[in-house]
């Protein structure tokens, strides 16, 4: 809950001051307009979710879930680059990003779908001997 909130605490920053930050620390020579920053942002805050959701994964034993999560997104990535017209910049910005949103979905779908045959463990504590009770 608190990576969605700073995910979308980061996109609307960027949204609502992208374009200001990048004058200030680069002039006005900046390139990168308020729809490519705040498209980056939102590339940024799906891997930071991606990292959690991988690494809850890994940790329920279903890492072959999360790789091919992240395969999907790179698939998605891919077909980004070649299908998106735009310049080269904004083209791979696009597809980037286009494959972190598919990742974030699969990974999250993976969690949600496989939360019932194989729930979160509960925490333990080990005993003198190394053994959980």
């Amino acid at each position: 809950m608190l990576i969605g909130l700073a995910g979308a605490g980061l996109v609307g920053g960027t949204w609502l001051l992208g374009e200001l930050a990048m004058r200030l620390a680069f002039g006005s020579d900046a390139v990168l307009g308020r729809s490519l920053l705040t498209v980056l942002a939102l590339l940024a805050a799906c891997y930071l979710l991606n990292e959690l959701l991988n690494q809850v994964l890994f940790a329920r034993g279903l890492a072959s879930l999360a790789a091919a999560a992240w395969v999907l997104g790179l698939l998605a990535t891919g077909t980004g680059v070649l299908l998106i017209r735009a310049e080269l910049l904004a083209r791979v910005s696009y597809a980037l990003t286009l494959g972190a949103v598919i990742t974030t979905v699969a990974l999250a779908g993976a969690h949600v779908l496989t939360l019932r045959t194989r729930p979160l463990a509960t925490p333990t504590i080990p005993t003198r001997d190394g053994h959980a009770p």
